[in-house]
């Protein structure tokens, strides 16, 4: 299957990246449960509209590549 979504992630086996691959698989573990109907309301399509702001795929794909992106949260003292 193809993804439309793909993570952007920092430097290859930083801690960071260890962070956002766990956290990119329990989103990819939520959207197949979504799209099983285990859940409802939430639907692949709701999901798709807010990330894309289309209800459907174009078919000739999204001209701009999805992308996830892991903004840095700086703590502040």
């Amino acid at each position: 299957p193809r993804s439309t979504l793909f993570p952007y992630t920092t430097l290859f086996r930083s801690s960071a990246f260890v962070r956002e691959k766990e956290v990119y698989a329990l989103f990819v573990k939520y959207v197949r449960e979504t799209g099983s109907g285990r859940r409802a309301p939430i639907t692949l399509e709701s999901i798709l509209s807010f990330v894309t702001g289309a209800s459907e795929e174009p078919v000739l794909g999204f001209r701009i590549p999805q992308c996830i992106y892991f903004a840095k949260v700086r703590k502040t003292a």
